[in-house]
């Protein structure tokens, strides 16, 4: 079930680097406890096997984006895919075949998504690749874009490619968009205290979504011990508001033209913290308002008034009755379970 929003509604989005192989045990781990309606994934296999289509059509997925290469034992690169119920067409940017490619471009419900996975063809940096694409296509980004990936991106000393990163840094803040993570957590640019990459030596956060202040409710990395057994990287869930304009119809709206197929490949547990409200917090709030600020919403249901958390499926039952709370100070909430 879906929390309403006054006039809009609530799109989660998970990026994740899922590492090569093993998708489908993956996927369908995210897919079950993020339940998000977009999922930008990198190192994800061509989906098109009939392995993939099936466990596509058993969550209700659309045909996804893909754009990749052959591996050693496969197929590697960039997917995004959106649920069956949103409105999904992917539009044009300029790209090229070489350092240039691992970007989608798409279009769900009313936001505008670019997906990365910040890879090239050559050793070396990432970031100036990354920085003549988003230059390149600096006409087609504003405020109502949401970029999302793996950008290899990181504010270290040592990085030597620093005057990429700060022109990275400064074009989208002058598009608007802002680091979900970093305005959940208040946490400057390489000061983070959690980790999206961890590999054998330092770890490092290189992994973001960015959208416009006003759109982003929530942000929240999956933790280390529940997802280093499937990557090197955690997962980014991000909930954003966006107009409700979701698709009705039986069928799912997507542009399949150029969906790949393997004939077009080119030679070369959910661990999230629940955004849980203990009965001691709730304790402390005085009013709908407050709890609202602090992403709770009022919902009644059948006489039952229910507090959900915006974006998530989760819901929590009010202990005292929906006319009272509003003057009950004492007010608190209890785990229910549908």
């Amino acid at each position: 079930m879906k929390a309403k929003v006054t006039g809009c509604e609530i799109l989660k989005i998970v990026s994740w680097n899922c590492s090569y192989g093993r998708f489908p045990e993956k996927f369908e781990q995210i897919v079950k406890l993020a339940e998000a309606d977009v999922y930008i994934i990198q190192e994800c296999p061509n989906p098109n096997s009939e392995e993939i289509s099936n466990l596509l059509k058993k969550f209700g997925i659309q045909k996804p984006l893909w754009v990749g290469h052959k591996s050693r034992d496969g197929t590697s690169g960039l997917g995004i895919f959106v649920k069956n119920d949103r409105n999904f067409s992917e539009l044009e940017h300029d790209i090229d075949d070489g350092n240039l490619r691992y970007y989608l471009f798409c279009k769900v419900d009313d936001l505008n998504i670019l997906g990365i996975w910040a890879h090239t063809t050559e050793k070396g940096y990432y970031s100036p690749y990354l920085r003549e694409y988003l230059e390149k296509n600096e006409q087609r980004i504003d405020n109502n874009c949401v970029i999302a990936g793996d950008l290899n991106l990181d504010m270290k000393p040592e990085n030597g490619r620093i005057a990429d990163v700060n022109a990275i840094y400064k074009l989208l803040d002058e598009k608007g968009l802002i680091s979900a993570y970093h305005k959940q957590t208040g946490e400057s640019f390489g000061k983070e205290t959690e980790k999206t990459l961890h590999k054998n030596g330092p770890s490092t956060h290189i992994d973001y979504v960015f959208a416009a202040n006003e759109k982003i409710k929530y942000a929240e990395l999956g933790q280390t011990k529940d997802w280093i057994s499937y990557s090197d990287h955690v997962p980014l869930l991000v909930s954003l508001e966006t107009s409700n304009v979701k698709n009705t119809s039986d069928k799912p709206i997507v542009n399949t033209d150029n969906i790949v197929t393997n004939s077009d490949v080119k030679n070369e547990s959910i661990g999230f913290k629940t955004k849980t409200v203990s009965s001691k917090q709730i304790k402390t709030r005085s009013s709908d308002s407050d709890a609202v600020k602090r992403g709770l919403e009022l919902i009644e249901q059948n006489g039952v008034a229910y507090y959900y958390i915006k974006g998530y499926s989760r819901k929590y039952q009010a202990k005292t009755p929906a006319t009272l709370r509003k003057d009950d100070k004492e007010w608190g909430i209890e785990r229910f379970e549908e």
